[in-house]
């Protein structure tokens, strides 16, 4: 049997409002970076407006977390390379 993978979302917008308990979520963070910094949580699903795709997606893959995220990945071409700067491993899906 496979391991389930663990997701964190960024970007749950009233989820946690309308209680996480009824929606079959285990666990609600007060930050992004506490999600992103969660060792429970394998990929981040970043659902943020476009403005912050880049900061997070950057954020997360540092933290040596795979990161699918909604179009554009970032805002320019010089986000865009950021993540390529870093010596960490990056594992990217967009």
């Amino acid at each position: 049997m496979t391991t389930p993978l663990r997701i964190g979302i960024l970007g749950t917008a009233r989820i946690a409002d309308d209680g996480i308990a009824e929606r079959g979520i285990a666990t609600a963070h007060d930050t992004y970076a506490d999600v992103i910094a969660d060792p429970d949580v394998d990929l981040v699903y970043n659902a943020l407006v476009n403005s912050l795709h880049a900061r997070w997606n950057i954020a997360a893959l540092q933290a040596g977390k795979h990161v699918l995220s909604e179009k554009p990945l970032t805002s320019n071409a010089d986000e865009e390379l950021a993540p390529m700067s870093s010596r960490e491993p990056c594992r990217l899906i967009g």
